[in-house]
């Protein structure tokens, strides 16, 4: 698309956060389900956390943005394995830590020890490789305003950052989605689908699938 500009951010003002992190909250659905449950339910403070979410992959991962006519209206937030979104103390004390008192003692348990227990029941399947997990940049978030969807800014985004990071280190793209509209997206997309759960959380239970591109 002409004037369509796919960019790194290599630093981002207070204004800047403000401004992407009122994309994610444009490009995500209000019912989304994955969001629903990592929030407890509490969507009340999706904007803090979403806030959260773009101060840790400032830190230590990579925003990239696809610009029209001057503004952002697509995100992707990347982070190289195993180092990925809120695995570290200084990601978390950028907001999380903060979010996190708020969630209910429910919620906070399932952070604590159901959601890696969960996981853990995939990754002992072993469908990705070490070898693989070694080359790996892990997408926690890829969205897209409402009104500029379906017209390939996602896309476009997605394949910029792998050529980046295949030419950098014979890099590999991963992610998760919780719908089977966004797997069948991501499909069309050029990745392939490499194992799949239902994740159960104290206020509802959505498919959890894995994905990666450039293997």
């Amino acid at each position: 698309m002409s004037g369509r500009l796919v960019k790194l951010l290599d630093s981002a003002s207070e204004g800047d956060v403000g401004r992407l992190v009122d994309l994610l909250l444009d490009g995500f659905p209000e019912d989304d389900p994955t969001k629903i449950g990592l929030l407890g339910g509490k969507l009340d403070l999706k904007e803090e956390y979403f806030t959260a979410m773009v101060r840790a992959a400032l830190l230590e991962g990579d925003v990239w943005v696809v610009e029209i006519d001057g503004q952002w209206v697509t995100i992707g937030l990347w982070f190289k394995w195993p180092n990925i979104l809120f695995t570290t103390d200084a990601q978390k004390d950028l907001g999380f830590n903060e979010v996190f008192k708020k969630f209910s003692p429910e919620t906070q348990h399932w952070w604590k020890v159901e959601y890696g227990e969960q996981v853990d029941v995939w990754l002992k399947q072993k469908t990705i490789s070490e070898e693989e997990w070694g080359r790996m940049w892990y997408c926690s978030a890829l969205a897209t305003r409402s009104a500029h969807q379906s017209k390939g800014h996602a896309t476009a985004l997605v394949n910029r950052v792998l050529s980046e990071v295949h030419n950098q280190a014979n890099g590999i793209l991963g992610l998760g989605t919780g719908s089977e509209t966004n797997v069948a997206k991501y499909k069309s997309m050029g990745f392939k689908e490499r194992g799949r759960i239902t994740m159960h959380t104290p206020v509802n239970s959505f498919l959890c699938a894995w994905l990666t591109k450039g293997t």
